[in-house]
């Protein structure tokens, strides 16, 4: 959350203030998370794995009352959403290389529906890749662990837009029940390429964005 509000914040003034960010809980729950979310534009979406037995049907409940609040911010239009479609952060992988984190297809599929629902202004998609793991590597799922933070540089960079229709080169040939994870790998594919073009340039200056 913070990387994203400082840059915005750094590229145009007061536009940092207008984004709407679509985050899960943790942001308002993680002591380090927290004050970098605070003054923010969000909308809370809690993840599978976020609740127990007893809170699922109100986190579900939660979660169809933010949907439907994005619904409504979309068909107002001129609005700029921020949405994480697997956290938003690159981590290391099993293999020990960071990278960042695959799309979740339901995620992905839910915002096409809302950004081509009938009614809807014509919604503009813009993949984005954010190289962050070394000043804060991702944690797991304790809140109770110990963080660490490191001073160093970070690269963030906005690929081409996205059509979304059903002509769109990524859509060719895919049937209907295909769509949605068609959408996801074509979307993580265009960031993924913004990802490496910012190693390619951090490591030119020297900057390691890999683990030792």
């Amino acid at each position: 959350m913070a990387s994203g509000g400082l840059w915005w914040l750094m590229r145009s003034t007061g536009l940092g203030e207008k984004i709407i960010y679509v985050a899960g809980s943790r942001v308002a729950a993680d002591f380090m998370c927290k004050p970098f979310s605070m003054g923010r534009n969000l909308l809370f979406v809690n993840s599978k794995n976020a609740a127990g037995a007893g809170d699922r049907r109100e986190h579900i409940r939660q979660n169809l009352a933010a949907m439907r609040r994005l619904g409504s911010l979309l068909k107002a239009g001129g609005k700029l959403i921020w949405v994480a479609p697997s956290g938003g952060r690159d981590c290391l992988s099993p293999e020990g290389n960071v990278v960042p984190g695959p799309f979740d297809a339901g995620a992905v599929e839910m915002m096409r529906k809302l950004a081509t629902e009938q009614g809807t202004p014509q919604t503009s998609l813009y993949p984005l890749a954010m190289v962050t793991h070394n000043i804060m590597p991702v944690c797991s799922d304790s809140l109770e662990e110990v963080r660490v933070v490191n001073y160093t540089q970070i690269g963030i960079s906005l690929a081409e837009q996205v059509d979304l229709g059903p002509e769109a080169e990524w859509a060719r040939g895919i049937s209907k029940p295909d769509i949605k994870t068609a959408l996801a790998q074509h979307l993580y594919a265009n960031m993924h390429e913004e990802y490496q073009a910012i190693e390619r340039e951090l490591l030119e200056k020297g900057i390691q964005t890999q683990q030792p």
